[in-house]
């Protein structure tokens, strides 16, 4: 009873200052309690473009770069879902809070694969045993076999802005529209070879990444939602490891991902 006698007061006002009429009482939604926030879990595709990766072994006496080297992802979930463990395809998982009705913060971490392409032909340059080289070289497995296919591994910090575009979010068929853009950085699990010198491979904190996308979200029935997602990431490796040295390269990566997720509210209003 006094929900809807506030709701009807609310009404009154709006009638007094020309916006709404009284009769418009029942028409306003009765506001949910607390902050809103969610949690979803999918898996995506990835598209990479051409980088230069240097390559320094101080005592080998090397110090080389291929350029323009192409990279290919590794989805996983095409060979099967349910094939093996949910952790191994390329997942991704989001956990947000709307801190204001349609702003949220957000914890992205994305577990992409980031391969690169065997038997390509490249430019190399550079010092090889101390020796300048300028030259083309095909990346067969005994010249070059680099590996970050447990992961790139892009976590991110973002700020979401969310515009609705059907319902109330958190309702049924509710449609919106999220805007997001963050930063954070990279753990890479990294495993390599290099002319015929296997590394040590193993997860390591490397360097910082930046991202922005878009997303489409859908509540299928009230809290669960499906989100459609496009966003562009770019990523910086330092020092990572090799043998007798590290290698360091950008990435930029443009993910397409599907994800299931549920949001709900917290705490008191």
């Amino acid at each position: 009873m006094i929900e809807r006698n506030v709701r009807a007061a609310a009404a009154v006002l709006l009638a007094i200052f020309g916006m709404a009429t009284p009769a418009d009482a029942q028409m306003i939604p009765a506001a949910k309690p607390g902050h809103e926030v969610y949690i979803s879990w999918g898996y995506h595709g990835d598209r990479y473009q051409r980088e230069d990766i240097r390559f320094s072994q101080p005592s080998l006496g090397n110090d080389f770069t291929f350029h323009d080297v192409i990279f290919h992802d590794n989805k996983g979930w095409t060979d099967g879902l349910f094939a093996h463990q949910l952790t191994i395809p390329q997942y991704a998982i989001q956990a947000g809070l709307f801190f204001k009705k349609n702003t949220a913060f957000e914890i992205s971490f994305i577990h992409a694969k980031a391969i690169v392409t065997q038997d390509q032909t490249v430019a190399m340059s550079g010092t090889i045993n101390g020796a300048a080289v300028n030259q083309n070289i095909v990346l067969t497995p005994d010249v070059l076999q680099y590996q970050l296919n447990n992961g790139a591994n892009f976590a991110l910090f973002n700020i979401v802005q969310r515009f609705r575009l059907y319902k109330e979010p958190g309702k049924t068929a509710s449609l919106s529209v999220l805007l997001k853009a963050g930063v954070g950085f990279v753990v890479p699990h990294t495993q390599n070879t290099v002319f015929g010198h296997p590394n040590d491979p193993g997860f390591q904190f490397s360097g910082p990444d930046i991202g922005a996308a878009i997303a489409v979200r859908f509540h299928i029935f009230r809290a669960f939602y499906t989100e459609f997602l496009e966003q562009g990431v770019i990523a910086r490796y330092r020092d990572v490891n090799i043998y007798s040295g590290s290698a360091e390269q950008n990435l930029w990566a443009h993910v397409t991902a599907l994800s299931f997720g549920m949001a709900w509210h917290i705490g008191k209003g």
